[in-house]
């Protein structure tokens, strides 16, 4: 049902862009409702893509980026009303769409979480002398009870983070390999531009090919557990792409970034779990169809035309 909502909002968000009326809006806002009433784990959606057309609005200064948004907010919000008043009533308390958030990222943000998965301890017996049972802080938000537990440790933050995203997209073969592409691709115009000599674009694919299959094979026989230290090695090498890569990610569609930004702001805040994680398998092989149709695209053009002019010859 999850990935079906997701599939939904992606078919809406489409239909949004390519026909900016009330009728597209409504229906985007509807999607994302429904979407947020199935699992309250794709709630950044919403968020990240307000963010992104009010960005639009700031370059553009066109009214109908905010007029079409608002109309999609409220839409939203008027489907989730019904829902947020009837929960409300029932546990006596404000409730928009859950009651889970109130322990849930304590759970994935303590002393034990350096593997970074979850562990309630804290809140059980044996638990008394972990930090959330002596921060006297039991009636202040869990996101500042989190940032509070980060200023005494943050020297456990980055390792925390790491084993997040590594248990959370741990398995996902299509996302890696884009990744892994999107690194090879920006190493390689540096490398291009330093050799001062292109490399022939079939050595590149080539080479792509190579290295994909034998971490495809790898991952199929050892079930991802000796992969992993691979992994490490793209997010490493991805940090410089983030920084100076621009052109690269401004190539991605739109609703591809929102729904990884998505499921990654879950993965880091909470806790790693492939459970968060496995809805959006069908995304990223889509966008992993995406980017090798665009990258072989051009060579399969440039061979016809080379093809052609044998031939007139």
């Amino acid at each position: 049902m999850i990935a079906f909502s997701l599939f939904l909002i992606l078919l809406s968000y489409i239909y949004y862009e390519s026909n900016s009326s009330i009728l597209s809006s409504v229906l985007l806002g509807i999607s994302i409702a429904i979407g947020l009433l199935t699992k309250g784990s794709l709630v950044f959606i919403p968020v990240l893509l307000f963010i992104y057309v009010l960005w639009q609005f700031y370059k553009t200064r066109d009214v109908k980026f905010l007029k079409n948004i608002s109309i999609a907010g409220i839409t939203l919000c008027l489907s989730i009303l019904p829902w947020s008043v009837y929960a409300s009533k029932k546990s006596n308390s404000f409730i928009v769409l859950s009651t889970q958030g109130k322990t849930i990222p304590l759970d994935g943000n303590n002393e034990k979480s350096i593997d970074g998965n979850w562990h309630p301890d804290w809140r059980r017996t044996g638990g008394e002398k972990m930090f959330y049972n002596n921060d006297n802080m039991k009636d202040a938000s869990p996101l500042l009870r989190v940032v509070n537990f980060y200023k005494y440790h943050y020297h456990l933050l980055p390792t925390i983070i790491v084993n997040k995203i590594l248990r959370g997209f741990n398995g996902f073969v299509s996302l890696w390999l884009v990744l892994f592409f999107i690194i090879a691709e920006f190493y390689g115009k540096i490398l291009n531009r330093f050799l001062y000599n292109k490399m022939h674009r079939y050595f590149y694919i080539t080479s792509i090919a190579i290295v994909s299959m034998a971490f495809l094979i790898l991952d199929l026989i050892f079930h991802s557990s000796y992969v992993i230290p691979f992994q490490k090695l793209i997010l490493l090498f991805l940090i410089p792409v983030l920084f100076f890569g621009k052109k690269i990610f401004k190539a991605i569609p739109v609703i591809f970034k929102i729904y990884f930004l998505n499921f990654l702001l879950i993965t880091v805040l909470i806790h790693g779990d492939r459970r968060f994680v496995v809805v959006a398998e069908f995304v990223f092989i889509l966008y992993f169809i995406y980017y090798l149709v665009n990258m072989i695209s051009p060579v399969l053009s440039r061979g016809n035309i080379f093809s052609k002019q044998i031939q007139k010859e």
